[in-house]
């Protein structure tokens, strides 16, 4: 750095910058690419399929996994069947995000979020009714929630 004319204070200081622009650069790379929080990849399909079936529900409350659970007997193998496929597309509250939360009917981009939140805070929840412990979620709210979630 003596060929710039730049004095022993200045060359330190140009150091300096330069060391800090790169840390910086790298910081930013890594919270880029590897991020503070690495979630798995949702299948789109999936997304499409949860909130086809979140409809039907909605228009069809009968169809709920719960209850065709509890109509469906041995001698009922159809019922079951149907019962176990619907079980496929209940939202596992421990692992969605905010995204998919938001196909659940009755929760928006604000209760989802308060749901991760709280999730991040207080770790994995026990049991579906434990959601009543996150803000804006009442027994009310829980009781229409309640059909498309679950605990794995």
């Amino acid at each position: 750095m003596t060929g710039l004319g730049l004095t022993k204070q200045e060359q330190g200081i140009v150091l300096f910058l330069t060391a800090t622009l790169i840390v910086g650069a790298a910081v930013s790379l890594y919270k880029r690419f590897v991020g503070a929080e690495a979630l798995p990849e949702v299948d789109p399909h999936y997304i499409r399929e949860f909130r086809t079936r979140a409809q039907e529900l909605r228009e069809n409350p009968s169809l709920s996994p719960e209850r065709e659970a509890q109509s469906a007997s041995p001698q009922t193998g159809q019922s079951r069947a149907r019962a176990v496929e619907a079980q496929k597309f209940l939202l596992d509250l421990n692992t969605a995000t905010a995204e998919q939360l938001q196909g659940v009917p009755g929760i928006g981009p604000v209760l989802a979020g308060r749901i991760v939140e709280y999730r991040k805070q207080n770790g994995a929840f026990h049991t579906v009714s434990d959601l009543v412990e996150v803000k804006g979620i009442g027994t009310a709210k829980l009781e229409k929630i309640k059909p498309y979630v679950t605990i794995k």
